[in-house]
């Protein structure tokens, strides 16, 4: 039997060939150990033999420098392009303070890498090429803030939104808070209705179907939850707010609607599930769910085993 050739070490130049294609694949800034556990085995090397080769590939533009405090990272991509990255994909569909922002997924992990003056230059690099929809300060509003999309003028809702999300926070942490008292979610939910104007929803009056046009009623909502997820056939939920804008008339009809729902649960046939803090919601999303009759509201629809 052959002998097995030992394979032998890298030469420099391959080391460095390995180096280079290892810092493209690189998904973020790294330091010299961190690459080093990355090469295949014939091409690993001491740290410092490594670290002396990354800066060579920096004063040949190959590499960059992410030096912050005692620990320096290498990347391909020099920081423009990597800070860049981080702060686009923090961005969401609701604004938030530039301060906000930095504590969002991989933009917070970004500023480990660089100092907080160079994550400020890249912020304005983006706000001076366009890429960064600032919104700007407005009434009691008092700090820029940063989303996905620029500001409206025209949708109030733009702006309303910052202290609907306040008021949400603060909300369910009182209901925590007031929990340890006895004080329930519903109670508090109530509470915050009647304080702000919005009435809570009484239930209609049952809609007197005959058996066959219930049963009609019946396939028609089973069908549609089918379609939007097939999964519910397994016992999958799917929003009410989704279910009635699968609807087509009489069903469009929202007394008819609910009706049918809570006759199929009463039945057996679906479980509704309740949401478990509606008053962080706008009129609009409680509209779409259906009344729980106690003051709350369920969002959810899911089909029972074997119906």
């Amino acid at each position: 039997m052959a002998k097995r050739t030992a394979l032998l070490p890298a030469s420099d130049d391959e080391v460095r060939a390995q180096l280079h294609a290892t810092l493209a694949k690189l998904v973020e800034p790294s330091t010299a150990k961190q690459v080093v556990s990355k090469l295949a085995k014939p091409f690993k090397r001491d740290v410092g033999e490594i670290t002396n080769m990354l800066e060579e590939a920096v004063v040949r533009g190959v590499a960059h420098r992410y030096p912050k405090g005692k620990q320096v990272r290498y990347h391909a991509d020099p920081a423009d392009v990597v800070l860049a990255g981080a702060i686009e994909s923090a961005l969401g569909d609701r604004p938030k303070t530039w301060t906000d922002l930095k504590k969002v997924g991989t933009l917070k992990k970004a500023a480990t890498w660089v100092v907080s003056k160079e994550l400020d230059r890249v912020r304005d690099v983006l706000l001076k090429n366009g890429r960064l929809p600032r919104w700007p300060k407005v009434g009691p509003i008092k700090s820029e803030r940063y989303a996905k999309r620029a500001a409206s003028l025209e949708d109030p809702a733009d702006y309303a939104c910052h202290f609907v999300d306040k008021f949400r926070q603060d909300l369910k942490a009182l209901a925590k808070a007031l929990a340890k008292s006895g004080t329930t979610a519903e109670q508090l939910d109530e509470a915050a209705r009647d304080l702000l104007g919005w009435k809570t929803e009484q239930p209609s009056k049952a809609v007197e179907v005959d058996s066959p046009s219930g049963s009609a009623l019946d396939r028609r909502i089973f069908e549609a939850m089918e379609r939007l997820d097939p999964a519910t056939v397994n016992g999958a939920a799917v929003s009410f707010a989704r279910l009635r804008g699968a609807m087509t008339a009489p069903l469009t009809d929202k007394a008819l609607f609910d009706e049918t729902v809570w006759r199929l649960a009463e039945e057996g046939r679906v479980s509704m599930q309740r949401h478990d803090f509606p008053a962080g919601c706008t009129n609009e999303e409680r509209e779409k769910m259906i009344p729980d009759r106690q003051g709350g509201y369920y969002y959810s629809v899911s089909r029972r085993h074997g119906q």
